[in-house]
């Protein structure tokens, strides 16, 4: 087994470190990279959307309009699926993530669109943040936490505040989700050459 000094660590990975920096913003890599992020981006606006129309707060909505959209057996089971929805946009949002970052990083000062992937950067954490206020206040939350806790998490106040503006949640989060993307859209195109 070889071993390394703390020396040969440090060179190590400063070569991996260089290796990746020289994937600039002009290389074939980047452009892959890129188009990779996009493609996961428009699959995490679908899954979002697949998220949003299995919601609680969707037939809620169509009540009010006189119409119950769980009378259609099709609507029904895809709602019976808000479960599966979720796992699919967690899974893809987060190979979106892994993407992007490893197509910008952190911007740099140097950087001349280090401005605009601040920006973008900015809106998908706010997007993390509200994302999170939405899935802590689901309607699949509270289960899950019986199972492992063996009491309902709606005894606390603070969680049953948050659970209570389950449909609140939803619309700054679809704001800055939205944001994110025009901006992205904005900088990039939808495909990039």
């Amino acid at each position: 087994m070889q071993s390394y000094s703390s020396d040969s660590l440090i060179s190590l990975f400063s070569k991996s470190q260089a290796r990746l920096s020289d994937i600039s913003s002009t290389s074939p890599g980047s452009l892959y990279n890129q188009r990779l992020a996009i493609i996961l981006g428009i699959l995490t606006f679908l899954s979002a959307f697949a998220v949003f129309a299995s919601c609680r707060v969707i037939p809620v909505i169509f009540r009010r309009l006189h119409k119950d959209p769980l009378k259609s057996r099709v609507y029904k089971a895809f709602y019976d699926g808000h479960f599966f929805t979720w796992w699919a946009f967690i899974t893809i949002a987060i190979l979106h993530i892994m993407t992007a970052f490893f197509h910008t990083g952190f911007p740099k000062s140097g950087d001349p669109d280090a401005p605009v992937h601040w920006w973008i950067l900015g809106f998908a954490f706010s997007s993390l943040i509200f994302f999170s206020l939405v899935i802590f206040s689901c309607r699949l939350l509270n289960p899950f936490w019986n199972f492992f806790t063996g009491k309902s998490p709606l005894e606390n106040k603070w969680i049953k505040w948050v659970y209570s503006h389950h449909s609140f949640w939803w619309w700054p989060w679809i704001f800055s989700f939205v944001a994110h993307i025009a901006i992205a859209y904005a900088h990039t195109g939808i495909w990039p050459k």
